[in-house]
C-alpha cells in the first residue's frame, strides 16, 4: 500500500470492525501513528507499559488494561525484537480478542521460530524512508487465515471493487492506496541483499553492546532472550547511566551528542503524554522512565564501519566522564544553558 502508517493500521483495525465505543491496547513506546490509527477509526486508545528488557509490550500490563470495551490488542516489535507473542496470543485467545501486530520495524524478526506478522489477526509492515526495506514511504497489511478480513481490507484500499469483478461495480467506500509498480521494484531489489545485511547488522549491534556494557550502558535489546530467534537490529536502545540521567534526560544527552559528532535520537515520548492526547497522566511507569534515560542508534549507524562505532563509544564514554567528574554546580549550569537553547 502507499498509505503511511496511521492510514495502514487505521484500514486494519476498520476490517476488524473497530468503531467508536471500542478500545484498543497500544504500547506506550511507540511511534504515534499506532494510536492514532485507532483514534482515526473513532476507537479509543489504551496505553499499555512496556518490558523494561525490550520495550515491547507488557502482556500482565495488557491484561489489567482490559475492559468490557476492549477489542483488540496491538503489540509492536520494536527496534528489530519481537513482542512477546506466547504470551499476547495466549491472552488474546482467553479474553477473546483481536490482534494487529504491527512489525513497521522488524520485518523478518522471529519469536521461537515463528516470523513476526504471522501471528496475529493480520499484521502490518512498513517500507517508509527510514525502514531496514524501504520504497520511500507505504507498507503493507497481511490478513494470516480469514479470506473474508483480506476482502474487506482489500476493498478499503481499491475503490470498494472486489478483486475480479468489473472496475465500476464499487461495493463500499474505499480509496486508491495500491502499491505503485515502481515501489514494488525498489523493494523487490533489496531483498538479495537483505540476509547480508542483517547479519551485518547483528555483528555492528554485539560489538557496540559489549563495548558499552563495559562503560555501565545497558541496552534494551531482548536479544538475550532464547525465544528471540531472529533479531534484525532496525535500532539500538541504549540506557544512560544514572551519572548523565540525574542531570540530563535522554533529549538533553541526544544534543550533548550531536555536538560530539554522534546522532542518537531520545526514546519516543510516551504518546499519551503528549499534546495530541492532552498530556494526560496514565499508569505506564517503565515507559515514562525509559523515555527520560534511553537513547537510540538508527540501523545506518551498525552499517557504518567500525571507525564510526568506536566513534560512538567515545563519545558517550566522554559524556560519562564529564558527568562523573564535573561539580553539580557545572553540569546544572550546561542543563541550564540547553534548556535554553533548545
Amino acid at each position: 500500500l502507499t498509505a503511511n502508517a496511521e492510514y495502514r493500521e487505521a484500514f486494519a483495525l476498520q476490517g476488524l470492525n473497530v468503531e467508536a465505543g471500542h478500545q484498543a491496547l497500544v504500547p506506550a513506546i511507540t511511534f504515534i501513528a499506532t494510536a492514532t490509527a485507532v483514534s482515526r477509526c473513532g476507537a479509543e486508545p489504551v496505553p499499555v507499559d512496556v518490558d523494561a528488557g525490550t520495550l515491547c509490550i507488557d502482556p500482565e500490563d495488557a491484561e489489567r488494561k482490559i475492559t468490557s470495551k476492549t477489542r483488540v490488542i496491538v503489540p509492536v516489535h520494536l527496534g528489530g525484537c519481537p513482542a512477546d507473542m506466547s504470551s499476547i496470543m495466549e491472552l488474546a485467545n482467553r479474553r477473546n480478542l483481536y490482534v494487529l501486530e504491527d512489525c513497521a520495524q522488524s520485518l523478518g524478526a522471529q519469536w521461537m521460530n515463528q516470523t513476526a506478522g504471522s501471528f496475529g489477526d493480520l499484521s502490518t509492515f512498513s517500507f517508509q524512508s527510514g525502514k531496514i526495506v524501504t520504497a520511500g514511504e507505504g507498507g503493507a497489511v497481511v490478513v494470516t487465515r480469514d479470506q473474508q478480513l483480506l476482502e474487506r481490507i482489500q476493498l478499503l484500499t481499491d475503490h470498494g471493487v472486489r478483486r475480479g469483478q468489473s472496475w465500476y461495480e464499487h461495493e463500499s467506500i474505499g480509496s486508491n492506496y495500491r502499491m505503485t509498480e515502481f515501489q514494488a521494484c525498489l523493494i523487490k531489489s533489496q531483498l538479495p541483499t537483505f540476509a547480508e545485511l542483517t547479519d551485518r547488522r547483528r555483528d555492528s549491534a554485539l560489538r557496540l553492546i559489549e563495548s558499552l556494557r563495559q562503560l555501565g550502558v545497558r541496552c534494551r535489546t531482548g536479544h538475550l532472550d532464547s525465544r528471540v530467534t531472529h533479531h534484525v537490529w532496525s535500532s539500538l536502545f541504549m540506557e544512560l547511566p544514572e551519572v548523565v540521567t540525574e542531570i540530563f534526560d535522554s533529549r538533553l544527552a541526544a544534543v550533548i551528542l550531536k555536538m560530539e559528532g554522534i546522532t542518537l535520537q531520545p526514546l519516543y515520548t510516551p504518546w499519551y503524554a503528549t499534546k495530541a492526547y492532552g498530556n494526560s497522566e496514565r499508569s505506564c511507569p517503565v515507559a515514562e522512565t525509559a523515555a527520560k534515560t534511553t537513547v537510540f542508534a538508527h540501523f545506518s549507524l551498525l552499517l557504518a564501519g567500525e571507525d564510526a562505532l568506536d566513534d560512538t563509544v567515545r563519545a558517550i564514554a566522554k559524556l560519562i566522564n564529564w558527568c562523573k567528574t564535573s561539580s553539580v554546580a557545572a553540569k546544572k549550569a550546561v542543563r541550564e544553558k540547553l534548556l535554553t537553547s533548545t
